[in-house]
């Protein structure tokens, strides 16, 4: 699954915009028309692509993985990756599903273990994150 920040998607659809703005030729001289086409344009990519919009308040928990590695991951119970899977993220592999049934039986991993992969996700553009770890 990929992910947009609300910051980039607004961006994306100003670059739309600007360009029918510059084209007059394209019939888009209306600002509010070529607005609206603009988001109608971003918002059909994002549903084609299967791209999600970040929730800026998302919420996470960071968990040790049940095998012998105890890698950690982030854990998004509030984004649905595909049925009954909700998204995961990990150092490798990056988006994920993840059974609830699963995350359930995790570990919390304390936060000077999962501090490096908060920082990955905030370069990933998940900036206001609300950990759910009772060690925050």
């Amino acid at each position: 699954m990929q992910t947009i920040t609300e910051q980039q998607r607004q961006s994306l659809e100003e670059r739309i915009y600007m360009s029918f703005m510059a084209n007059p030729e394209l019939g888009m001289g209306e600002m509010g028309e070529a607005r609206d086409e603009a988001n109608r344009i971003v918002s059909e990519w994002m549903e084609k692509e299967k791209i999600v919009d970040l929730d800026p308040n998302t919420t996470v928990k960071f968990l040790f993985e049940q095998d012998e590695t105890n890698e950690v991951f982030a854990y998004f119970p509030e984004i649905v990756h595909n049925g009954e899977y909700m998204t995961a993220y990990s150092h490798i592999g990056q988006h994920s599903a993840c059974h609830p049934d699963y995350a359930e039986n995790c570990v919390e991993a304390p936060q000077e273990y999962y501090s490096p992969l908060l920082c990955e996700l905030m370069a990933q553009g998940y900036n206001n994150l609300t950990i759910l770890n009772k060690d925050k």
